[in-house]
């Protein structure tokens, strides 16, 4: 983890501890996590560079097929980035979706498989009903939208570990995540994952 953000700062990128001046205790204590909307460009801008999409998502009916509103920063970055990967391991559950990482195919079964854990009796952060998936991983990970809040620009992310009991609350809304995990700052993946310089492919041509 500390080689990866020893190289995102040597190559300049504005690390969390930069952005929300976390040098000292006494300013860990007044920091406010931003919200999500202000990280998307941030996240945009090192995968993707300055391309824009070729294609205009209703999200009226995105939502409508769901039964549940969608953040805004999610909403954004979907509208800018293709279906794909960041490092070759993570993938945002899109609307367009590619195999394995389509929103709409794969929501209601990753739905049901976490609502049959809290069955089980397995620790959740989250209630039935107000957990939403929103990314996948190589490894069988899948991140959530906790859904404590009737504004979903409110929702802040927690992992499941490949179907397990294990999760990880991040406290962190979508886009924040997302810029921690591709500058090498995320505690939650493996370092292996986020050495190096941030990468986004894409199999959609576009």
């Amino acid at each position: 983890m500390l080689g990866a953000l020893y190289a995102a700062v040597a190559a300049g990128l504005p690390t969390l501890v930069d952005i929300f001046d976390l040098h000292s205790p006494s300013s860990r204590q007044e920091v406010t996590v931003p919200s999500g909307s202000e990280f998307v460009d941030r996240v945009v801008d090192l995968a993707w560079g300055s391309g824009k999409a070729h294609w205009s998502l209703d999200w009226s009916k995105i939502e409508t097929s769901l039964g549940y509103s969608l953040p805004s920063d999610y909403k954004r970055l979907c509208d800018e980035l293709p279906p794909g990967s960041f490092n070759d391991f993570l993938f945002l559950l899109h609307p367009i979706g590619c195999v394995g990482a389509s929103l709409l195919g794969r929501a209601a079964r990753l739905i049901e498989i976490v609502e049959m854990l809290m069955e089980d009796e397995e620790e959740c952060p989250g209630e039935p009903g107000r957990i939403f998936p929103c990314l996948v991983t190589d490894n069988g990970d899948v991140g959530y939208w906790i859904a404590d809040s009737d504004d979903p620009d409110g929702w802040t992310i927690a992992i499941n570990k490949n179907r397990s009991p294990v999760w990880e609350s991040t406290g962190l809304p979508l886009s924040v995540f997302l810029y921690q995990f591709i500058i090498g700052e995320s505690d939650v993946f493996p370092e292996s994952f986020q050495e190096g310089r941030p990468a986004f492919a894409s199999d959609l041509d576009y």
